[in-house]
């Protein structure tokens, strides 16, 4: 075998077919193999150069998604601690703190209207968001913002570690 693909091609070229095609774990060498079971190995080889192609081409795939997600991600860790847009408040001075933003909500199977107020407290600048109920319901923002601010409940603190 060896011979006849010499008169084709280079001697280098046909050793390096012949150790493609031999095979570590059988005692037969090359020369002595039937024609069907050359052809086979070489196929073989052929398929699995496909086949690292085609990993290659999914792998490069699967590295942009995965960037992709990563940096959806990054971006999702970047919004707000509350997504959707509060009103601003425009830094109203409220006494012991001035009101960054605030947001007004109602559930229709629960009376009482609930709000989110972001403020900041002049005594250390720091900017806490709350949430709570209003002591009057949305009939003076006000009392209801300091309501909220004072005896609600803490949802995020600029001053904590992330």
């Amino acid at each position: 075998m060896t011979k006849a693909m010499q008169t084709i091609i280079s001697a280098d070229v046909a050793q390096k077919l012949y150790d493609l095609i031999s095979n570590p774990d059988d005692n037969m060498c090359p020369e002595f193999l039937e024609d069907e079971e050359i052809i086979k190995r070489l196929h073989s080889i052929k398929m699995s150069l496909l086949n690292h192609n085609e990993v290659i081409e999914q792998n490069r795939q699967l590295q942009t998604e995965l960037n992709a997600k990563n940096k959806e991600l990054k971006n999702l860790k970047e919004l707000p601690f509350f997504p959707y847009a509060l009103n601003s408040g425009n830094r109203t001075d409220f006494g012991e703190f001035y009101l960054i933003s605030h947001a007004w909500f109602s559930i229709s199977n629960f009376p009482i209207q609930l709000g989110i107020v972001e403020v900041e407290w002049k005594s250390s600048g720091v900017r806490k968001m709350y949430l709570g109920a209003g002591s009057t319901n949305g009939k003076d923002f006000k009392q209801d913002v300091l309501g909220i601010a004072l005896h609600g409940q803490k949802i995020k603190d600029s001053s904590e570690v992330q």
